[in-house]
């Protein structure tokens, strides 16, 4: 949970997920796989943007619903946890949904907008994170 304890308790406090990415098929396995981490509501845009675009692939899919209370539960942290990795696996299954913009922007939109604010400051900092951002192409 962001922001941990001990911080400042008027900043809005929310659920990461990190993700692994790894990239390879069946014969090789990824050897340097990407670190990402999403929120719920990264993960419900791209659901909103698949199902607008691909309404019939997306036809069946379930997402989690919104939840006002009780979100820092381990128990609906852990729920949605799986639930937003069988989403990405029916995502990396269905090569349309898999090279779809949504998806792309889905992985890589944070980090690059994160890359290219610090390169704007000419902070070095921003190297790690392309580098990290390049291992998903």
């Amino acid at each position: 949970m962001i922001p941990p304890n001990g911080e400042d308790l008027k900043v809005k406090r929310y659920v990461v997920y990190d993700l692994t990415v790894r990239l390879g098929s069946k014969f090789a396995a990824d050897s340097g796989p990407a670190v990402i981490k999403r929120r719920y509501t990264d993960f419900r845009e791209l659901y909103i943007k698949l199902r607008r675009d691909h309404h019939v692939l997306m036809s069946r899919v379930d997402f989690p619903n919104k939840v006002l209370m009780g979100n820092f539960s381990a128990i609906l942290i852990a729920e949605r946890g799986a639930s937003f990795e069988a989403f990405l696996n029916y995502i990396v299954n269905n090569e349309t949904l898999k090279q779809s913009p949504e998806f792309l922007h889905f992985l890589q939109n944070n980090e690059l907008t994160k890359a290219c604010q610090l390169m704007d400051e000419r902070n070095d900092s921003c190297v790690p994170i392309l580098e990290n951002n390049n291992k998903l192409w």
